[in-house]
C-alpha cells in the first residue's frame, strides 16, 4: 500500500482502539464518547476504500452518501445487509453529538461494538489486503527488526500475556535508544563520561555530574521526561535503571526470556498493573521509534553513503 494510505489506516485503528479502552469498564457518558469514536473510525474508512479505489470522497460529505457509495463497491456489495444496522449506530451517535441524548451502553458494548468491528475487519481485509488485527502504529516503522519486535509485544498483549508483552517492549525501546544515539553524536559527553568513571563515584560532585548527565542524554534524545520516567517505572525492575543503562549484548530470545524472568519475580507487578502499563508506555516507544526513522542525519546518510561506496570498490577489486 501507498505510505498515505498506511498512515490513515493506523490512525483509524488508533481511534478505534481508544473506543475499545473506553468500553473496558464503561459508565454511560464513556460508552457515548466510544460510540462517536467508533463513528469516526467507520467515515474515515468508508472515505479511505472510496480513495483507495478511485473514488471522490469530496462528492460524498455525509455518511450515508459514503456508506451507499461503498456498498455500491465492486466485492462489497454482500454488505448490505449491515446498512440498516450501520445508520441505526450513525442515528444514535448523531442523537448523543447534537442532542446530547446518552446512548444505552449495553447497546454500545454488544450491539454497535461488534457491528463496527466486523465491518472494519471486512473493509481491511477484502479491499486493503491487510487484516484488521494487524494494523497499528508499527506498520508506519522502516526498520524491519525492530517493526518485528514491536509486533511481537502487540501480538503477546492480545493473548493477554502482558509479562511477554512489556519484555518485548522494553527490548523494543532498548534497541532504537542504542541506534538513537549514533545519529546525535557531536557534544563531546560520551568521551568526556568515559573519563569521569575513573573518579570515585562515592564523591558528592561526581555522583552529581553523573545524574545531571543522565538528565541531559534524556533530552538530547527528544524524549518526554515524564513518559521516560514512567517508562522507567517497570524498566527499573528488567535492570534499567536510567538513561545510559543497556541490555547485555545477547540474542534477542535470550534477553528478552531475562527480562520475563525479572518481571515475574517482583511480586508487586500484576497483570493489571502491566496491561496499564504497557497500554501508556506502548505510545511513547513507538513515537520514539518513528520519530528517530523519519530525521535522518545529513552526516550519517553520507557516512553511510561513503562506506557503501569503499565495500563496492573494495568487491570491484577482489573481482578483478
Amino acid at each position: 500500500m501507498d505510505q498515505s494510505i498506511i498512515s490513515r489506516l493506523v490512525n483509524i485503528k488508533a481511534i478505534y482502539d481508544y473506543s475499545l479502552r473506553l468500553l473496558e469498564t464503561p459508565t454511560p457518558l464513556e460508552g457515548a464518547i466510544a460510540l462517536v469514536l467508533m463513528d469516526n473510525s467507520l467515515e474515515a474508512m468508508l472515505k479511505l476504500v472510496l480513495d483507495e479505489n478511485k473514488g471522490n470522497s469530496k462528492k460524498d460529505p455525509n455518511f450515508p452518501m459514503l456508506l451507499e457509495n461503498v456498498l455500491q463497491t465492486e466485492g462489497l456489495k454482500d454488505l448490505k445487509s449491515y446498512r440498516v444496522s450501520l445508520m441505526g449506530l450513525h442515528s444514535a451517535r448523531n442523537g448523543f453529538q447534537h442532542q446530547g441524548v446518552i446512548p444505552d451502553v449495553n447497546s454500545v458494548t454488544n450491539q454497535y461494538k461488534p457491528l463496527a468491528e466486523t465491518f472494519l475487519q471486512t473493509l481491511s481485509k477484502q479491499k486493503l489486503g491487510i487484516e484488521w488485527s494487524n494494523v497499528s502504529l508499527s506498520l508506519l516503522i522502516r526498520n524491519e527488526e525492530i517493526a518485528a519486535i514491536v509486533k511481537k509485544s502487540e501480538q503477546a498483549f492480545a493473548t493477554g500475556d502482558y509479562f511477554t508483552s512489556a519484555a518485548y517492549l522494553i527490548y523494543a525501546f532498548e534497541s532504537i535508544k542504542a541506534f538513537a544515539k549514533l545519529h546525535i553524536f557531536g557534544s563531546g559527553l560520551s568521551y568526556a563520561r568515559t573519563d569521569a568513571k575513573k573518579y570515585r563515584k562515592d564523591e558528592a560532585l561526581v555522583k552529581y555530574i553523573t545524574i545531571l548527565d543522565e538528565e541531559i542524554e534524556t533530552f538530547k534524545l527528544g524524549l518526554s521526561y515524564k513518559d521516560f520516567r514512567y517508562y522507567l517505572d517497570i524498566a527499573r525492575v528488567a535492570g534499567i535503571t536510567g538513561i545510559l543503562d543497556e541490555l547485555p549484548n545477547e540474542e534477542e530470545n535470550k534477553v528478552v526470556v531475562q527480562i520475563i524472568k525479572k518481571l515475574r519475580s517482583d511480586s508487586v507487578l500484576t497483570d493489571a498493573l502491566l496491561k496499564e502499563w504497557v497500554l501508556c508506555a506502548n505510545d511513547f516507544v513507538l513515537k520514539f521509534i518513528i520519530r528517530m526513522e523519519s530525521n535522518p542525519r545529513i552526516t550519517v546518510t553520507l557516512l553511510k553513503q561513503f562506506m557503501k561506496g569503499v565495500a563496492d570498490g573494495l568487491s570491484k577489486i577482489s573481482k578483478t
